[in-house]
């Protein structure tokens, strides 16, 4: 069994496809540019739109795509989109490729992810009807 599966990119209305067995590949494409760290916290903070562009732009040159860098950090700026969802695809766009389908089924929600430890720490109701069944038993 394959650990990662295809991927397709799309690119100015073409699409190109990643098969499985050439993932990994990719994730060392992208991560010649920028690592899963650094796009979480780019997720919660200022992007590095350069290592972004650069980093989308080595995965569709993977792809088999010709596209230079600066075409793709300029498209970051097209009048037409909006710059800031823009970003927000290719950066997801690039952990989706870099995580292996196995781990998100896994992996926890959004809202626990996001840095909302307060939410994340606070026992559950049912956690704390065992405690106080515990305590006073």
């Amino acid at each position: 069994m394959a650990v990662f599966e295809s991927q397709s990119l799309e690119w100015k209305g073409k699409t190109y496809v990643i098969p499985s067995n050439r993932m990994l590949g990719a994730v060392a494409e992208i991560e010649e540019h920028i690592t899963v760290n650094e796009m979480v916290v780019s997720a919660f903070g200022r992007p590095s739109m350069v290592k972004i562009s650069r980093a989308f732009g080595g995965l569709l040159r993977y792809a088999g795509c010709k596209v230079s860098d600066d075409e793709v950090y300029q498209s970051i700026f097209d009048p037409q989109a909006n710059h800031v969802e823009r970003i927000q695809a290719a950066l997801a766009t690039l952990l989706m490729i870099m995580t292996p389908p196995a781990s998100l089924v896994h992996a926890p929600a959004v809202g626990a992810s996001s840095g909302n430890r307060s939410a994340a720490s606070r026992p559950s109701k049912r956690s704390t009807r065992r405690r106080s069944a515990s305590a006073a038993g």
